[in-house]
């Protein structure tokens, strides 16, 4: 039992047990300069590009040193011995490419940033992070999707030229369009495939919202206003891969939670499924306009390529890209947007391959395979 003397030592602990551990925090600052780092470079400074950049990898580094040092990579020692494994492997790969003249220290660098820093920092948080801080974390995307709701909303039905659709020091044809007119929506990112990879992560995370237990009606609303973000967000994307994938995650989670519910919940169910099947309804009656812009953009990059061949291809790459392909490799990080930025100063073309299957595959050659 408690009594006045040992009180505030127990306080104490209580509190400390409810704020997030450092990994949680580092993990939630690498997230949201994620999230935010597009909308500074896009609307206040491009110059902004590096140092949101640096800020976020020393942020990254030392999770990996933090997650090291108090042994939580321990734990995982198995996937931590294959990490550091395939480590060796890219640095001795990085290394011949320099010596065969394939690459330059500053693109290896690069390339040791995307091929392996943040695999690491990826294990070293999972391996570090409490149940609260995953918790906040979820808490955190889905505010973040809450907010950039509107924001496509109003991107959407902004003209290309507009300034919410484009970047401080952006020429006119920099801006990406569903059909003529219609942008595609980016949200707080600079790129289009910012926000499509930002609505498929939330998928997920919307669908268990909706699943969990609701104690209050503020958890009831929130989790009613994080879905409606999700659906119109997905709706005026204005990317094939968005609509389908959040089309399909949404339909089996309706699917599923029929089916696999209790029979004393079936009737709760059912009025969820139909609930929703009308917000949906309701959503594609208010949002008419891109959801024809949509159906045009399918249709016109069906002409050009079917489904499925775009779907292989984001898996095996493009068929160009064998034709260039070497078993050294151009060198390892070449293909990423920021080498692309430091070598020219742009960021309006991909290098070496559209595809990331493809660009790896260039830069890293018979390793490129491996990855």
């Amino acid at each position: 039992m408690l009594n006045a003397a040992t009180l505030p030592g127990a306080m104490a602990g209580v509190a400390r047990a409810e704020r997030l551990s450092r990994a949680g925090r580092l993990f939630i600052s690498v997230m949201l300069i994620v999230i935010l780092e597009g909308a500074v470079r896009k609307w206040l400074a491009s110059s902004m590009t590096l140092p949101l950049v640096l800020a976020r990898d020393a942020l990254a580094l030392y999770a990996v040193y933090y997650a090291f040092s108090r042994g939580h990579l321990h734990r995982h020692k198995g996937m931590s011995l294959i990490l550091l494994a395939w480590s060796c492997c890219v640095v001795m790969w990085g290394m011949l490419q320099l010596i065969l003249g394939e690459s330059n220290p500053t693109i290896f660098l690069i390339g040791l940033r995307f091929w392996l820093l943040y695999i690491w920092f990826a294990c070293a948080v999972t391996a570090s992070m409490t149940e609260r801080d995953y918790r906040v974390a979820v808490k955190t995307v889905l505010w973040a999707l809450l907010l950039m709701g509107p924001l496509a909303i109003l991107q959407h039905l902004s003209a290309p030229g507009a300034f919410i659709n484009t970047e401080v020091d952006s020429q006119g044809g920099d801006v990406f369009e569903v059909a003529v007119g219609v942008v595609r929506t980016t949200g707080t990112f600079s790129f289009t495939v910012g926000y499509t990879t930002f609505v498929a992560l939330c998928a997920p995370l919307v669908l268990l919202m909706l699943e969990s237990r609701k104690r209050t009606t503020g958890q009831r609303l929130f989790s009613l206003l994080v879905l409606a973000a999700f659906v119109a967000g997905s709706i005026v994307s204005g990317a094939r891969s968005t609509v389908l994938f959040s089309g399909g995650m949404l339909g089996l989670y309706l699917v599923g939670s029929v089916l696999l519910a209790p029979g004393r919940h079936k009737g709760i169910a059912l009025l969820a499924l139909v609930f929703i099947v009308l917000m949906l309804g309701l959503f594609l009656y208010v949002f008419q306009g891109a959801v024809e812009a949509t159906q045009e953009r399918f249709q016109a990059a069906s002409e050009v390529e079917g489904l499925g061949e775009r779907i292989a291809l984001i898996f095996t790459g493009e068929p160009a890209v064998y034709k260039r392909f070497t078993w050294t490799g151009f060198g390892v990080g070449l293909g990423s947007n920021l080498a692309n930025y430091v070598q020219s100063g742009d960021r309006s073309f991909f290098a070496l391959a559209e595809t990331e299957t493809g660009r790896t595959l260039l830069e890293g050659g018979v390793l490129g395979y491996a990855f």
